[in-house]
């Protein structure tokens, strides 16, 4: 308990430094930077996830990185067990990457400007038409070239099952035309959420081979949702 309280604390205190860097990033847009930014921003993002799991004193093994596509029309599709998947996501799978975050995150200060700036979509899940307009701007972030990530369980699992997978979810990919990429995040409830504080832990990322939304039949994007959770399913240790 004690090092879950320094950890949170220390959390607290790396996101007040990093409005030093926000600073930073704020002037470069003044100046019209705006590519430059974004790839600092990304760049940073991606080194504090990763100091951040570093922390825990965890160990992550990434396979896969070969399956990963040469261009970036792509939609990731992961299961979802801990806080701390984001980072794992973030900070372990190179390239750009959009997150669709709840809306309650854009009441914490810092965390919300470091979100803006990576793009992050803010949805509301209560809010039918505010749904639809995250979602159709996810499909635009994929067409323009920016990968999105989504954990189609709506929720954290907190443990090894998988929560059924949210059909609705998968239109990102179908509409766009996006490469989907599943991922399967096997462990990262360890880290926290099996005994409600901050533990070192063994976490698995596996990368899948991509799958072309292009080349579905009709009947293929009607069990989208249900064949990528049983693939992605398929790669955790009960």
């Amino acid at each position: 308990m004690i090092f879950t309280t320094f950890y949170a604390i220390y959390f607290v205190l790396f996101l007040l430094y990093s409005t030093l860097y926000l600073v930073y990033y704020q002037l470069l847009g003044l100046q019209g930077l705006y590519k430059k930014r974004e790839e600092a921003v990304y760049t940073w993002l991606a080194r504090w996830c990763r100091h951040l799991i570093n922390l825990t004193r965890g160990q992550v093994q990434v396979e896969g990185l070969e399956y990963l596509p040469n261009h970036s029309n792509i939609l990731f599709v992961s299961n979802h067990q801990s806080y701390f998947d984001i980072l794992l996501i973030f900070g372990f799978i190179p390239g750009k990457k959009i997150f669709i975050g709840k809306i309650e995150t854009k009441k914490v200060p810092i965390l919300r400007t470091w979100m803006r700036l990576s793009h992050c979509i803010f949805m509301d899940r209560k809010d039918v038409r505010q749904s639809l307009k995250s979602i159709l701007q996810g499909i635009e972030y994929i067409q323009q070239g920016l990968p999105v990530v989504i954990f189609p369980e709506g929720t954290r699992s907190q443990s090894a099952t998988i929560n059924p997978f949210k059909a609705g979810s998968m239109k990102l990919a179908t509409k766009s035309n996006a490469t989907i990429v599943p991922i399967t995040l096997d462990g990262s409830y360890q880290f926290f959420e099996e005994h409600r504080r901050i533990k070192p832990a063994h976490v698995k990322v596996v990368i899948h081979p991509p799958i072309e939304t292009v080349d579905l039949t009709s009947e293929q994007v009607k069990t989208l949702a249900q064949d990528l959770q049983i693939q992605i399913e398929s790669k955790i240790q009960k």
